[in-house]
């Protein structure tokens, strides 16, 4: 995965990290409002060398003190110390349950013993401490050192530093907490980015259908809302552009067919926008168009164009003459129409005869560039019939709603018809991409929906 792709999946995913950052966050926080608060209070405890005759019985009684001070941190939660304490305070534990409240570390490099207390109270805190202090104290002169008085030690005990009550709890922290809760929920996050990037195969640029396929991207269409009006009345949008960039792709390329045939791999892939907007666009050039219907059973180009018909492509192919079927659009005088005509329980018998392919035929000598509105492949079997009809096919997709495996099933249903391009529609660019590059479908729920782009 190249840096570029890296972007791109931070891009696509930022509201899913946002989101999980914020619960994170919002989870740390809570942990730290509601938790029981911790207080820990301190003390610490001092032994001292009395005394000695010579610098040598100095130094022999401080490592003697060194060594012992490490048996003394333990003494410190022994019952021997803990019981009268939980005795004194009221504290109803017996010494074991007490002695988790309680540690005592000795102090490296040092003859100190510093004790912690730990309480739900700030003043039971530093009055535990204490008392572990003195208790330890009195523990260490009056009973394990008077022992060893005979045989010479020189040790004493005292409490160097009595425990102040904590003002501010030791658990929880506010910061450290939603700090780590938003730590966790970014984690989370970019393990959610990642995973939708793996799993989500949908196409959303140049470059996925670039990985996909060898089948060219012609041309990317912008949103429209009102696909009648994308060239014969918006001169100046963006789609309008689109449209004729388009047209004039086609005829840079070199197509030759007089056909194109139009469909998408799934219905709400924008097929009959781009229909529309290709046959106006080629009308306005000057060239004599033909928009031709044939979503027999879905039909949408009249009712976008404002237009009524009785017959249509179905009555022409069981007969019907040829010019009670075509009409002009008052609009573009050099675009005419073929609706769908009936709807024909046998749609694929008649797409499939051979009136079908010499009614297509003498409507390619008739007219400059014949455009037929397919139904989507993914709805049966007509497009797939129709499609060697046409000299050439063109393939709408909506980047964000079509996965990779129905893009790729769709071109493969199409077998040796002329397919000669990809079509994006529905596309709202970066402002700081070019159309080549990344694009960015509106909100789901209408991208691609069968009532704002068919």
């Amino acid at each position: 995965m190249t840096l570029a792709d890296r972007l791109r999946v931070v891009q696509r995913g930022w509201a899913i990290f946002a989101l999980f950052a914020l619960l994170g966050g919002l989870g740390g926080l809570a942990t730290a409002l509601l938790s029981t608060p911790r207080f820990d209070a301190t003390a610490r405890v001092f032994l001292s060398v009395g005394e000695t005759p010579t610098a040598l019985d100095t130094l022999a009684a401080t490592i003697y003190a060194q060594t012992r001070i490490l048996s003394y941190a333990t003494v410190a939660t022994d019952p021997v110390v803990l019981r009268p304490v939980a005795a004194d305070l009221g504290i109803d534990q017996n010494p074991d349950d007490l002695a988790a409240r309680v540690t005592a570390t000795p102090v490296a490099d040092s003859l100190v013993v510093e004790i912690v207390a730990s309480s739900r109270f700030n003043t039971e805190a530093a009055a535990l401490a204490n008392a572990v202090a003195d208790q330890l104290v009195d523990v260490i002169e009056l009973q394990l050192e008077a022992e060893m008085t005979d045989e010479g030690s020189s040790l004493t005990a005292q409490v160097l530093e009595r425990a102040p009550v904590p003002t501010s709890s030791a658990y929880p922290q506010i910061l450290p907490s939603l700090g780590a809760g938003l730590l966790v929920g970014s984690i989370i996050g970019v393990g959610m980015m990642l995973s939708r990037h793996s799993f989500d195969s949908r196409i959303r640029s140049v470059r996925d259908i670039a990985d996909a396929t060898e089948v060219r991207v012609l041309a990317t269409i912008a949103r429209t809302d009102n696909p009648e009006t994308v060239v014969a009345t918006v001169e100046s949008s963006q789609a309008s552009h689109d449209f004729r960039t388009l047209e004039a792709m086609m005829r840079f390329i070199g197509f030759e067919a007089r056909s194109t045939l139009i469909t998408g791999a799934r219905p709400d892939q924008g097929a009959t926008t781009v229909a529309l907007g290709l046959a106006m666009a080629s009308a306005q050039q000057g060239r004599r168009v033909l928009l031709v219907d044939a979503n027999v059973r879905n039909p949408h180009v009249l009712e976008h164009l404002g237009l009524e018909s009785d017959l249509g492509l179905t009555d022409l192919l069981v007969g019907a003459p040829l010019a009670d079927a075509v009409q002009s659009w008052p609009v573009v005088p050099e675009l005419s129409v073929i609706a769908a005509g009936s709807v024909a329980p046998n749609t694929h018998d008649l797409f499939a005869s051979e009136r079908a392919r010499r009614l297509v035929q003498g409507l390619e000598e008739r007219y400059d560039h014949v455009i037929i509105d397919a139904p989507p492949l993914s709805a049966g079997s007509d497009a797939v019939t129709l499609a060697p009809l046409a000299g050439s096919v063109l393939l709408a997709v909506t980047p964000g709603t079509l996965p990779r495996e129905d893009l790729l099933r769709g071109i493969a249903s199409l077998g040796h018809s002329e397919l000669r391009g990809i079509v994006l529609t529905d596309v709202r660019r970066s402002r700081s991409r070019s159309t080549h590059d990344e694009y960015e479908p509106l909100d789901t729920e209408l991208v691609g929906s069968g009532e704002r782009t068919p």
